[in-house]
């Protein structure tokens, strides 16, 4: 097969671009890219989904341990909390804090426990929603679908999950040159599957070793390992849709975020979607007491304890929608 340049049909979009470890660009057949993300939706879909019906499916004979359900939530808040909410979004898509490179380094090694794809076109693809919010440049909005209740659904559907089949990714090198000239964060994205996978077998190693269990081992697989990653994605996916489709408006924006309340623990505050792309480049999503930003309280422990600093707030910046 020969090898080709990808041909994006739009210009900040294209498949197939790789990102070297020295910072340049290089193409990849069109069969590599299918084959890759055939890949990342067996192992970082696939497998989690059959996994967390798997361990559903056996509470009656097989119900989680304590040990089990708190090595849940340890991996939980790792990868859903630190790695998504703190290190994927707050640090690495918009900045909102600065921290050292190692904080940066281990913030992306939790974000890739998560399952939801390297970091750089993670990053990529939500500053490309931010740029195109709910129009046709959108890469998950629900709406650009239309009106009727039929399109509705659809825009929902793709928003959701859809927009994974989608006919190109925004390119990283529009989107994330920052990222890719800092060897580290690059090197730490190119190793996305290696991290993945330690984030689902590590939890499992080390209760076998703890407890000499191998039925310890096997649901903490399945509850710490391949259910956590297949809710957390739900609920990151739920941001994308259901953020952008019902709830409370209190800032116009000038699209269709929303805030969801009954979102924000499992989320970590990212429910408040609408305060977020008001103040887009703000640490802190809560813009009223009663609103629980279960991220913005971990950032503030750690600019406590000296981890970051030049945190912002909606106080720092002028609201905008970016």
């Amino acid at each position: 097969m020969d090898d080709q340049i990808i041909t994006p049909h739009r210009p900040d979009f294209q498949r197939g671009t790789l990102i070297k470890g020295d910072g340049t660009e290089a193409f990849i057949p069109r069969a590599a890219v299918a084959s890759s993300l055939r890949l990342f939706l067996i192992l970082c879909h696939g497998v989690p989904f059959i996994g967390g019906l798997i361990a559903v499916a056996i509470i009656p004979i097989w119900p989680p341990s304590v040990l089990v359900l708190v090595s849940m939530a340890v991996m939980w808040s790792l990868s859903l909390g630190f790695g998504i909410t703190i290190g994927y979004h707050r640090l690495f898509s918009h900045r909102a804090f600065q921290t050292s490179t190692p904080m940066r380094v281990f913030l992306a090694i939790c974000g890739s426990m998560a399952g939801q794809g390297p970091l750089i076109a993670w990053v990529a693809l939500h500053r490309c929603h931010h740029q195109h919010t709910d129009t046709d440049g959108d890469p998950h909005s629900p709406w650009p679908n239309g009106s009727k209740w039929f399109q509705k659904l659809v825009g929902l559907w793709h928003a959701h999950y859809g927009w994974l089949f989608s006919s190109g990714f925004p390119n990283s090198l529009q989107y994330c040159p920052d990222l890719i000239r800092d060897r580290a964060i690059a090197r730490t994205s190119r190793m996305f599957l290696v991290w993945y996978i330690m984030g689902l077998c590590l939890p499992s190693i080390v209760i076998w070793m703890v407890t000499g269990s191998t039925k310890e081992m096997i649901l903490t697989f399945l509850w710490a390992g391949c259910l956590r990653v297949a809710a957390a994605s739900q609920v990151t996916w739920s941001i994308n849709s259901l953020c952008h489709f019902l709830g409370a408006v209190p800032h116009a924006t000038g699209d269709h975020s929303t805030n969801l309340s009954w979102l924000a623990v499992p989320s970590f505050g990212e429910s408040w979607h609408n305060n977020h792309h008001a103040y887009p480049q703000s640490a802190k999503f809560s813009c009223r007491s009663w609103q629980l930003d279960l991220g913005y309280a971990l950032i503030c422990v750690m600019r406590y304890c000296g981890m970051v600093w030049d945190v912002q707030t909606p106080k720092t910046q002028k609201g905008e929608n970016r």
